[in-house]
């Protein structure tokens, strides 16, 4: 496991290719779908450029948002002028830094900014846009696969905390190496993988069932269900800062320490994760609550448990 990989003097993120081929497999999938559904085939690489688009402009907003009182820990306008200087908090706090990394994506903000920019191409082609939001499921579903893989192969530390007594067995619990970014020290939850795992399955789920006669908007319902609940759960077992805290709800204590900034350091990364549980709404949490209250009341709405009458 490697965060970056050299080619003929090159250093490339392992992430980043990872996130190439999300996108190379989308170009094969997209045009092919568009074209089983009778839609204008010309418009699958600018979808495909709004996903590249929107994913890596919108996963760092989000990500700087989500981010924020670790990256403006120096104050606003001191990162605004500078692009690194020494603190406790080391170089991950600079806010240049972050937006011109080959990492930190918070995915969600990928997928809102990327669905509005794909919008905007389904309407100049005169594409419906629920049914060209139906059209890019399987694709995007295929494009979270390999965006989670590049998070588990780089080692870039949004893996879940320490998995001590679980009896889970690898790859779904990992010793992340010291040869990646953010070494874990010890076995840890490897969300990634887990996240991989569901939405390849997502995946060959939608793949099947896009061959019956179901209503206009019936997979975009159905992947904003599943993924959002699968989501919601991985986050339980995370370490993402929470938005919302239940501190002092139930007996609920805080955590020592309530946020964890992953560093190069095994043993002191492995000792934070030791001690960190879930203890209040994630960001991610948030619009993953909203994604399952959508597709579900969508669904409901619009009885697309049945079939749409065939024309005759």
């Amino acid at each position: 496991m490697l965060d970056k990989i050299n080619i003929f003097g090159l250093e490339i993120t392992t992430y980043g290719i990872c996130l190439a081929i999300g996108f190379i497999i989308a170009t094969q999938l997209l045009p092919r779908e568009l074209k089983r559904r009778k839609l204008n085939v010309s418009a699958s690489d600018w979808m495909v450029l709004a996903g590249m688009i929107g994913g890596i402009v919108g996963g760092k907003i989000a990500h700087i948002i989500e981010y924020r009182e670790e990256i403006f820990k120096a104050g606003f306008f001191h990162n605004l002028f500078h692009w690194d200087a020494p603190n406790e908090w080391g170089v991950s706090a600079f806010l240049w830094r972050r937006v011109f990394d080959g990492g930190g994506l918070t995915y969600y903000g990928g997928f809102i900014l990327a669905v509005i920019l794909a919008i905007f191409v389904f309407r100049h082609y005169k594409i419906s846009i629920i049914e060209g939001i139906d059209a890019n499921m399987p694709a995007l579903a295929m494009g979270y696969v390999w965006g989670r893989l590049g998070c588990f192969f780089s080692g870039d530390g949004c893996y879940g905390i320490a998995a001590k007594d679980s009896l889970l067995f690898p790859p779904l619990v990992w010793d992340y190496p010291q040869s990646v970014a953010s070494p874990s020290g010890g076995l840890v939850y490897n969300t990634p993988i887990m996240e991989a795992i569901v939405s390849l399955l997502l995946f060959l789920v939608l793949m099947k069932i896009r061959h019956f006669n179901w209503k206009t908007g019936f997979l975009t319902a159905f992947f904003l269900l599943i993924h959002g609940l699968t989501r919601f759960l991985v986050e339980l077992i995370r370490h993402n800062p929470a938005e919302i805290s239940f501190i002092g709800f139930f007996g609920l204590e805080a955590p020592t320490p309530q946020f964890i900034n992953l560093t190069s350091n095994a043993a002191q990364n492995y000792d934070a994760l030791s001690t960190y549980y879930w203890w209040g709404l994630t960001m991610s949490q948030l619009i993953s609550l909203v994604l399952i209250v959508w597709g579900v009341a969508w669904i409901i709405k619009n009885k697309m448990w049945q079939f749409k009458q065939s024309e005759n």
